[in-house]
Parts: C-alpha cells; structure tokens; sequence
C-alpha cells in the first residue's frame, strides 16, 4: 500500500493503483504498511519537453 502526501495535504492511501501527480507538485511517498512497497515514476511528457510546451 502507498501511503503519499502531494504539497502539504494529509496523506492518503492507494493500493494497485496509478496516481497522477500535477507538474511541480510536491509529494511525500512511504510505505507504513507490513508488505513490501514497489512504486514507479513515469514522467510524461518528459519534464524539458514540458516546460517548452507550456511556455
């Protein structure tokens, strides 16, 4: 289970799920749980590409 906070707002809970984080969004990611924890990040567009875009 991942436990993750985005900025500064109490922290929330997801299990076999895909979370979307905002661009330039602060987050806090642990495991407080027993079973182990495997978490992925995927940036998309690439941060560079990003930044050009939305110029």
């Amino acid at each position: 289970m991942l436990t993750i906070a985005l900025e500064e707002t109490e922290p929330n809970h997801y299990q076999s799920q895909v979370v979307n984080v905002p661009f330039h969004t602060k987050m806090n990611i642990s495991n407080t749980h027993a079973e182990p924890l495997e978490f992925f990040i995927v940036k998309a567009p690439h941060p560079r590409v990003y930044k050009v875009q939305n110029a």
